[in-house]
């Protein structure tokens, strides 16, 4: 079916291709910034959904002997100190990033925290329960801002600047200062530049008008909006006052017409489930001091910046638009296809779906 292979129209806040509005490739956002010879665009591709994906770096790495500026050990490595000399050995050292598209983020425990670390199992020896934890996680598409609050998996910047750490301004200075290693923060002009180059992006999908008269994608948005079922020990959504139970939809969740904006910004939905973890990933140990549980999550999340113990492993949910350029999903990567999206979610909550509504589903999915 032909329409699968249709790709995303990017919306910018100036140029044309072919008659259609489009974003100018150029700019800040396409230019070295720091000492390290990335761009913002490194981790943000225009060719990869805004993104990047496995498949898309392994051809980087293989172009460049895995010495393009997206192959830095400062976060592109399981660890920065690992070693990079040759290209077995950076192939190596970049193993989750071209494996699952991850990158390394350091956070420390919040000073205030209720809740203390008492183990980190880091299949790369990375990170320090009395320093920093190591995470890694998928960077996020850089469009469709108009429906999102925040910015960073963790929630840690805001569009609006209603953030506990700043606004989109703010993430673009600590994005230079680190992933960029620029040696100063860029100045006002450039981060206005950047901040308005971003906030003017709209990746929207092609022929979706046509895409929709396909029986299959018809019948999965059906099943999208209406398949009832119950959701229930999700993390930021049943555990606010009456919400014990939620009898919902997909839609629930991710409920503007092409399901791209979550009812709650933050919700752990087991994708950080212990039970779910692989070799590859680190699993952390925390207990909540109120309570004396002891919780393992496969990534704090949001409780790496609020210090609440409510918040372990609670994880922003992020835009839909382009779901089919840019696997793998979720913020670790562990769902490799949109069929095994749609398989969690099937078994997480019982909805008990077909193979031919799965099928359906997928097909909805990959116009969006």
């Amino acid at each position: 079916m032909a329409w699968l292979a249709v790709g995303l129209d990017v919306l910018g806040p100036v140029a044309a291709h072919g008659g259609a509005p489009g974003p100018v490739l150029t700019g800040p956002f396409f230019e070295s910034l720091g000492s390290n010879g990335r761009a913002c665009a490194s981790c943000h591709d225009p060719t990869d959904g805004w993104t990047v994906t496995p498949r898309g770096l392994r051809v980087r790495f293989d172009a460049s002997d895995g010495l393009d500026p997206i192959f830095r050990p400062i976060d592109a490595a399981t660890c920065p100190g690992v070693d990079v000399s040759t290209v077995e050995a950076r192939r190596l050292a970049y193993g989750l990033l071209l494996a699952r598209g991850l990158i390394r983020v350091a956070r420390p425990v919040p000073a205030n925290a209720d809740f203390a670390v008492l183990a980190v199992d880091n299949p790369y020896g990375c990170g320090s329960p009395t320093a920093e934890l190591s995470v890694y996680r998928r960077p996020l598409p850089v469009t469709n801002y108009d429906v999102l609050a925040t910015v960073m998996w963790d929630g840690r910047h805001t569009i609006a600047g209603r953030g506990i750490d700043g606004d989109l301004a703010a993430q673009v200075v600590e994005a230079t200062l680190g992933h960029v290693q620029a040696p100063a923060p860029p100045g006002p002009a450039r981060v206005h530049a950047l901040v308005e180059f971003q906030r003017g992006l709209a990746a929207h999908p092609a022929a979706v008008a046509v895409a929709k008269t396909v029986e299959p994608v018809r019948r999965g948005e059906g099943i999208f909006k209406t398949r009832a079922f119950l959701i229930t020990g999700v993390g930021g959504l049943n555990d606010q006052p009456g919400g014990a139970v939620v009898i919902g939809f997909c839609a629930t969740c991710h409920h503007t017409p092409a399901g791209m904006r979550a009812a709650a910004p933050m919700l752990d939905i087991g994708v950080n489930d212990a039970a779910r973890r692989t070799a590859d990933l680190p699993l952390f140990t925390l207990r909540c001091r109120a309570t004396g549980a002891t919780v393992e999550t496969l990534d704090p999340g949001r409780a790496l910046v609020t210090g609440a113990c409510a918040d372990i492993g609670r994880i922003k949910t992020p835009v839909r638009r382009g779901l089919a350029v840019r696997a793998p999903y979720f913020h670790n990567g562990s769902a490799r296809t949109l069929l095994d999206v749609v398989e969690f979610y099937d078994a997480r909550f019982r909805i008990r779906l077909g193979p031919r509504e799965k099928a359906d589903l997928v097909a909805f999915l990959s116009t969006l």
